[in-house]
């Protein structure tokens, strides 16, 4: 599997459930770059993240 690097994506506040739609400011544009489910709560955070790509 390869693997890729998504960092220091910032939200003033974001929720994340598996099956919906994501709540918060730039979610739109994080669901179809990452394409996967996220089961978390931000507020206020930055984050890096290693995802597994097929």
């Amino acid at each position: 599997m390869d693997t890729t690097l998504v960092h220091r994506t910032y939200f003033s506040e974001a929720a994340f459930t598996p099956g919906s739609r994501l709540i918060g400011r730039r979610l739109a544009e994080l669901t179809e770059t990452i394409g996967l489910p996220v089961h978390a709560i931000l507020r206020g955070a930055r984050c890096s993240a290693r995802i597994r790509t097929r």
